[in-house]
């Protein structure tokens, strides 16, 4: 399950996969953006769990169709005091990368 929360992953999972600051394979030399990039399409499937929708599922589906934009892209910082496996929509961390990646394709539009 990848919607997030409680024993599940989600779209801070997926992202950190993407842009390397998350290690995670079956072998040493698999590459995290790669499994990431799988599991992204499947979440697409209508009534998939933990399908994602609106600006999140955009930056996932823009950093599969775009691969040399990720190496650019800002990196997940959990600056929160206490940090807990769950975080909450809206809350700052979130909120600042959401904002630093819109940002950053916005200066990239012209290259996808």
């Amino acid at each position: 399950d990848v919607q997030g929360g409680r024993d599940s992953l989600g779209f801070l999972f997926l992202y950190e996969l993407m842009t390397g600051t998350l290690r995670c394979g079956v072998r040493t030399e698999d590459s995290p953006f790669l499994l990431a990039s799988y599991l992204v399409p499947l979440l697409k499937e209508t009534g998939a769990p933990g399908s994602f929708s609106g600006k999140l599922a955009a930056i996932l589906e823009i950093a599969c169709a775009a691969p040399f934009l990720v190496a650019g892209m800002p990196k997940f910082d959990d600056t929160r005091k206490f940090k807990l496996t769950t975080i909450v929509a809206g809350q700052n961390v979130t909120k600042t990368l959401l904002e630093s990646v819109g940002k950053y394709l916005s200066t990239k539009r012209s290259e996808v």
